[in-house]
């Protein structure tokens, strides 16, 4: 099995569990994670 496929169904458990799963290609910076899970600067605060 390859990796994509070992992702997709380790994916479909987590959604299945409830969580939100958000995969990226590269490490995200802060930034990149706030804006992709709603994170406004007014709430950081």
């Amino acid at each position: 099995m390859g990796k994509e496929q070992e992702d997709a169904e380790r994916d479909a458990m987590l959604n299945e569990a409830g969580y939100i799963v958000l995969r990226f290609t590269e490490i995200p910076s802060i930034r990149q994670l706030h804006k992709h899970i709603g994170i406004t600067p007014a709430m950081r605060a």
